[in-house]
């Protein structure tokens, strides 16, 4: 009985450094739009800031539930010439499928065919299931590697660990 419980602590420690740790990585591809979820620790926006530079997109969207980064780009300007379209918006509930459904809308709305999705590295699995699920586009997730202590760490794959398991059972759809 020991030897199960062994092999099936391994496994999960194995499965969670995989999905939340060590995600597969979207190399990020040209896109109708960059979309920098909230949370993070500055590293989202970055991350997007700098996809917007090298130009893979001409729209940047933020979203500005908990922890967004809406203050660090202009939201209340409309672009200058050449410049990317920014739009900050709220998504209907603060949590990662009220971002999908909020990207869901405007991607029906402008027509996109393919978004990037701009998470921490902890987030991406969750974040690409949902997204996947929601919205009637390509989504490419794209990870940020956030700077923060191992305790905070462990604390988001916790988190992203019980999130998952509920994506995955309980709230399937979008």
């Amino acid at each position: 009985m020991a030897l199960m419980w062994l092999v099936a602590g391994l496994v999960s420690g194995v499965a969670t450094v995989g999905l939340f740790i060590t995600p597969a990585r979207s190399e990020p591809v040209p896109a109708d739009a960059v979309v920098v979820l909230a949370g993070g620790s500055g590293e989202r926006i970055e991350r997007g800031l700098d996809l917007i530079r090298r130009g893979y997109a001409g729209v940047l969207v933020v979203s500005t539930g908990t922890g967004g980064a809406a203050d660090a780009v202009d939201c209340d300007t409309s672009p200058a010439e050449g410049q990317p379209t920014v739009i900050c918006v709220a998504p209907p509930s603060d949590n990662t499928r009220g971002e999908a459904q909020m990207v869901a809308d405007l991607a029906a709305e402008h027509g996109w065919s393919r978004v990037l999705v701009v998470t921490s590295t902890y987030h991406v699995t969750r974040s690409r299931w949902i997204f996947e699920r929601c919205v009637d586009a390509e989504v490419v997730a794209i990870a940020a590697t956030p700077d923060i202590p191992l305790h905070t760490q462990f604390n988001a794959v916790f988190h992203e660990l019980a999130g998952a398991l509920i994506a995955q059972t309980v709230q399937r759809g979008c």
